[in-house]
């Protein structure tokens, strides 16, 4: 390369901060799982639960989110 051509290096410090910061999102995503997995469950949200055929009546409250 010429002298008149260098290259800036921002774009690799970008690129490398980048990759840094994406294995860090994921090692932080994966080590919260189980967090995310409870908060997400049906089974320990849910306001009712119905087995088999039969129908279950239930109140729901009126300034509830559901």
């Amino acid at each position: 390369m010429s002298e008149g051509m260098k290259r800036s290096p921002w774009a690799l410090k970008l690129a490398i901060l980048g990759i840094v910061l994406l294995i860090l999102g994921s090692i932080i995503l994966s080590s919260q799982t189980e967090t995310i997995d409870s908060i997400f469950d049906p089974r320990e949200i849910s306001i009712a639960e119905i087995e088999g055929e039969g129908s279950v009546t239930f109140d729901v409250e009126q300034n509830e989110c559901y």
